[in-house]
């Protein structure tokens, strides 16, 4: 998780006390989420991203530590487009709840839950909720 999504996430989720502030920290503990940093090149790649495709700190980002990795998750479709631009594969968060059924690791109520709480904290469009509630209900593990 670079600074700027930290920083969307967990500085001001606190501040306005959103419950996945503590979801966040307890997965960094874990260690199955870390705080990534950028270097100087990757902090010019994420300026001239964001200028590039109108993005927000977070997914700039995001998309600028991509190249390093197979995959990257951003929750916001603009950010998806731009990632398949740069040639980085990408799954919005949105999804997120329909794979985990998919996988097992959460049943139907479960992934029902994790979706409405995505929705609440995303700027979504209904029908994709709805879409991917359909495939929540289709899901086998």
């Amino acid at each position: 998780m670079p600074p700027g999504v930290w920083d969307e996430v967990v500085t001001a989720g606190a501040r306005q006390g959103r419950s996945e502030v503590a979801v966040v920290e307890r997965c960094v503990s874990d260690g199955d989420v870390r705080e990534a940093g950028l270097d100087g090149p990757q902090r010019r790649r994420a300026q001239g991203l964001r200028s590039r495709f109108g993005l927000g700190v977070g997914e700039s980002e995001i998309l600028a530590l991509g190249r390093a990795y197979e995959l990257v998750l951003i929750d916001d479709h603009r950010a998806t487009r731009a990632a398949s631009a740069l040639g980085i594969r990408s799954i919005e968060t949105i999804l997120i709840p329909a794979l985990c059924v998919q996988a097992g690791v959460l049943d139907a109520a479960g992934a029902f839950e994790l979706l409405a709480a995505i929705a609440r904290h995303t700027t979504i469009p209904a029908e994709l909720a709805l879409r991917v509630r359909r495939l929540i209900e289709e899901a086998k593990p």
